[in-house]
């Protein structure tokens, strides 16, 4: 008897493909957001909801690390409980203590919501133009090298908020805005960001469909949000979690969280400029923002109601993501992961978008590996990369204006005609643009020449601790102050040796985590800085600090000390850290906030073997 076995449908291979080839990049130790939904799920999984969103302590004295307590709309911490109880029961010991294998977990439901909508994709794509064209664009999505680095490196969670909203489109395509309406309450109780996506439904659900059918609509988001906030509600936190919704629109009250968009550029590549800081009068980086991205959603849902094509509701969510992403302030660098769901649809099938696609890959891609390098603004190289990538960013969102807003609506968008802009015209329009967005960042590189930042030297510096984690680069917040910093638990020092250059001065700032800032976690911490040369040790600077007993220490505490003494010597210049006067070391979580040499010469660091 002879068997013959049927070939595998090419999707089914790329799936298969794309799924091992995530698998393989979730498992590498990575950085990101990952070990802070380790902590979220090892919080819901031992203490509960109300312990992982408000009650756990920030500050544990059997670490030295803070408790982030959630920040998010709780469809995701409910996967995440689901996670954590099926995971301890298979193994609980691992469950507390591999923290690899853990963030390797946590990425498992994340590769599952990517590969969910490469088959949305698939199944779209191939409803209307054919199996190959479907394959196509869903290995468009499935292999993208940027979607990959956020997804399964990073372990970022929104390919689950993706998802929901990819099928919000879908059955509002297929004329049921009702079940559109449900999974885009399922996005918005994912993430924030799906915030806009609701707003732009609403218009679209309104106009064609009728204002009364939009009752309806309403009525299912509402049912499903009662349903979800229903655990809320048994536990006595229903207002407290409704509370937390709106606040989580600003959680992180950033002109730019290190995304490389407008934003970036108006900072000059400085991350973490509040977003409330007034540029002239009641005027506020964010009121600019909200001002700019409503006036860009206006004209877009407009053109959108004068188009025919059925295709554009998928334009129309390209561009609400691609248009957030550049205009809006409180932007995170893996913010464009939606534009490129969206696009992903649409690029095999228009030739003009495929430009666009490989651009804004390269342009999220890239946003994301410079955020994976630590404090690389302090640098000048990294500075100009940071000014490169967001110069191209918008650079692709002017060009994106141009070739697909000129029209009266987005019918024009499905034109197969490629884009061929004039090279003449984007060179006269494009090199002002480029100076006049490079001013910030010239500016800024002008001091770079007399500021040099210890934390990009923090590798080669040599560490004595107790512990490998008392001694890390962290970023600390007081009093919505967010600063690079160099964390150092007592009893513990770091030292850099290099050869200092004449009339050099050390600029830095001490503090303890606000984490901590309570008189039953310890007795304060002293920080003091040794000189060390050939002849003699001296110490320049000695000051104790209690913030958790004194409000007055609740503060940057700013200092500067003269090295000019030891101009064109090699010394050796140690940071050190020790308990208060009791000798307890509990919860000193102290830290050293942007600490850099300023002096017209370079220093000359020596790297310790």
């Amino acid at each position: 008897m002879i068997i013959i076995l049927e070939k595998p449908k090419p999707f089914l291979i790329v799936l298969l493909v794309s799924a091992l080839f995530q698998i393989s990049i979730a498992f590498l130790p990575s950085v990101g957001d990952a070990h802070i939904y380790s902590q979220w799920m090892r919080a819901l999984t031992k203490e509960g909801l109300a312990s992982a969103y408000w009650d756990k302590p920030i500050a544990s004295e059997q670490d030295t690390e803070a408790y982030y307590r959630i920040d998010y709309p709780p469809l995701y911490p409910y996967l995440l409980y689901a996670q954590g109880v099926l995971l301890e029961s298979l193994t609980s010991q691992s469950f507390l203590e591999n923290d690899r294998l853990v963030r390797f977990w946590v990425k498992i439901p994340i590769i599952a919501g990517n590969l969910l909508i490469s088959f949305l994709i698939y199944r779209m794509v191939r409803r209307k133009k054919g199996e190959e064209k479907a394959v196509l664009s869903a290995s468009a999505y499935a292999f993208n090298p940027a979607i990959l680095y956020i997804s399964c490196y990073w372990g970022q969670s929104d390919s689950l908020c993706a998802a929901s909203l990819l099928l919000s489109v879908l059955w509002l395509s297929e004329s049921k805005p009702e079940l559109s309406w449900f999974f885009v309450t399922l996005a918005a109780f994912t993430k924030p960001v799906a915030y806009p996506f609701a707003a732009v439904l609403l218009f679209v659900t309104g106009w064609r469909f009728g204002w009364k059918r939009l009752l309806p609509c309403l009525l299912v988001s509402v049912a499903t949000a009662w349903v979800i906030l229903l655990p809320f509600l048994v536990i006595g936190r229903f207002s407290a979690i409704v509370g937390d919704l709106f606040f989580q629109i600003d959680a992180m009250p950033w002109i730019s969280a290190n995304a490389h968009n407008l934003w970036w550029i108006v900072s000059g590549g400085l991350p973490w400029v509040n977003s409330n800081t007034r540029i002239a009068g009641p005027i506020s980086y964010k009121a600019v923002g909200i001002a700019f991205y409503t006036a860009f959603l206006a004209i877009t849902l407009w053109k959108d109601r004068l188009s025919s094509n059925p295709d554009t509701d998928y334009f129309l969510f390209a561009s609400t993501a691609f248009g957030l992403f550049v205009l809006s302030t409180h932007m995170h660098a893996y913010h464009l992961f939606y534009a490129l769901v969206f696009v992903s649809i649409l690029v095999v099938n228009i030739s003009r978008l495929r430009i666009f696609y490989a651009l804004l890959t390269i342009a999220s891609f890239t946003n994301m590996v410079l955020y994976d390098i630590h404090f690389i603004y302090l640098t000048k190289i990294g500075m100009y990369l940071t000014m490169l990538n967001s110069q191209l960013c918008l650079g692709i969102f002017v060009l994106w204006l141009a070739a697909f807003y000129r029209e009266k609506n987005f019918d024009a968008v499905f034109e197969t005609k490629p884009l061929r802009p004039s090279p003449a015209k984007l060179f006269m329009l494009g090199l002002p643009a480029i100076f006049l967005t490079a001013g910030p960042f010239v500016q800024k590189a002008s001091t770079f020449h007399i500021e040099h930042y210890l934390l990009t030297q923090f590798n080669s510096a040599l560490k004595r601790a107790p512990s490998e984690d008392f001694i890390r680069k962290e970023i600390f917040m007081i009093h919505n102050d967010l600063r690079p910093v160099i964390f150092q638990h007592p009893p513990s020092e770091i030292t850099y040796e290099f050869k200092i250059p004449s009339r050099t001065v050390l600029s830095f700032g001490i503090c303890l985590s606000p984490a901590v800032w309570n008189p039953q976690k310890g007795d304060g911490v002293l920080f003091e800085i040794h000189v060390q040369d050939q002849a003699d040790t001296e110490v320049i600077f000695h000051k104790y600090i209690d913030p958790k007993s004194i409000p007055s220490d609740r503060r940057w505490h700013d200092e500067t000390v003269d090295l000019s003494k030891y101009g064109g010597k090699e010394v050796q210049l140690v940071l050190s850290v020790h308990p208060g006067p009791f000798d307890d070391n509990r919860y000193d979580w102290a830290a050293w906030s942007d600490p850099r040499i300023i002096s017209s010469a370079p220093p000359s660091f020596l790297q310790f073997k």
